[in-house]
């Protein structure tokens, strides 16, 4: 990633539930090494999310500069959620800047939009 400082990462399609673990996982492995409290967000890593997961944790963990909508549109399958913006939106327990980022900045920073 210092070589390639513009280099994005985007892990699209999955649930964002996993990161803690990894998280915690790679600080244990760091063996001393003082680690960002938010690394992912350093390294221009991005995951999707679905509006089920459990964000607030998740963006404790990992920053609230990595996490994006997972919608899964145009997939004729169980994992589509189509009013996923508008869930997300309406869910109550997210501070209304993680909101913003999860729905706009941090797909727009990813895309390079």
């Amino acid at each position: 990633m210092q070589r390639h400082s513009r280099l994005r990462i985007g892990f699209i399609e999955a649930s964002g539930s996993w990161l803690p673990w990894v998280i915690n996982d790679i600080r244990r492995r760091a063996e001393g090494r003082k680690l960002p409290e938010h690394f992912l967000e350093e390294l221009q890593i991005f995951v999707t999310c679905y509006t089920s997961d459990d964000i607030e944790y998740i963006t404790r963990q990992a920053g609230a500069g990595v996490l994006m909508i997972g919608t899964d549109y145009g997939h004729q399958d169980m994992s589509v959620e189509l009013d996923a913006l508008r869930t997300l939106g309406e869910r109550g327990d997210l501070e209304p800047v993680v909101a913003q980022k999860i729905l706009d900045e941090n797909p727009r920073a990813l895309y390079g939009l």
